[in-house]
């Protein structure tokens, strides 16, 4: 909410709408070109050879980082208050932060300070169904309507478990369960304001073509 702008008159409150409780500014379209205007510019690409090096562990993080610099002739020192940024899993953001606290007392160019991790689109999709499993697993065998576990029993999805279970297998299942739940709450929704006694996709159906007028 832009405070300077109600402070303004009339002519700035045009520029906001009413969204429920809350007031919320209206961007003007002209202001986008002062923002949005970049530079063109020559990327330079470096293709490193091949290392034989185990990144998965905080030793081969360091090392990867500095066979980077010597193939790019860079010094570690020169590049204080810069960034370069490392795309990769989250394994590589988990090494590279695990890095920064353990030397937290070393040089900033010894702790890698400059190596800013950044995790792919994809990568940061599978800590959240990571997350998600973790957080409403619930007991394995439970009868709770909110648990994953009996979800995944229901459904039969036996490869899937609090610790196991691929990628898409588990984001399958929490679609799944999440399309169940939408479709639940409207058909609760809908019987409420209709009266009309919803308990089945079939029900549902029926009382659309109902409220449309079909047949």
């Amino acid at each position: 909410m832009d405070v300077l702008g109600l402070l303004c008159g009339d002519a700035a409150l045009k520029t906001y709408r009413l969204d429920g409780n809350m007031l919320l500014r209206i961007p003007d379209v002209s202001e986008a070109a002062d923002y949005l205007v970049l530079d063109p510019y020559k990327s330079d690409f470096h293709t490193c050879p091949t290392m034989g090096l185990d990144e998965t562990t905080l030793d081969g993080t360091i090392s990867v980082y500095q066979k980077l610099l010597e193939y790019i002739q860079v010094e570690s020192a020169s590049l204080d208050g810069r960034a370069i940024f490392s795309y990769g899993d989250l394994l590589t953001v988990k090494n590279l932060s695990s890095l920064k606290e353990m030397r937290i007392r070393e040089s900033r160019a010894d702790r890698l300070e400059f190596a800013a991790p950044k995790a792919a689109f994809f990568h940061m999709s599978m800590a959240n169904v990571y997350a998600v499993i973790r957080c409403n697993w619930g007991k394995n065998g439970s009868r709770d309507p909110s648990s994953l576990s009996r979800f995944a029993a229901v459904l039969n999805r036996s490869g899937i478990t609090e610790e196991t279970g691929d990628f898409n297998a588990r984001y399958r299942l929490i679609d799944h369960v999440l399309s169940g739940y939408v479709a639940a709450a409207l058909m609760t929704q809908a019987s409420k304001l209709s009266g009309y006694l919803i308990r089945t996709p079939k029900d549902f159906t029926e009382w659309v073509q109902v409220m449309i007028g079909g047949s």
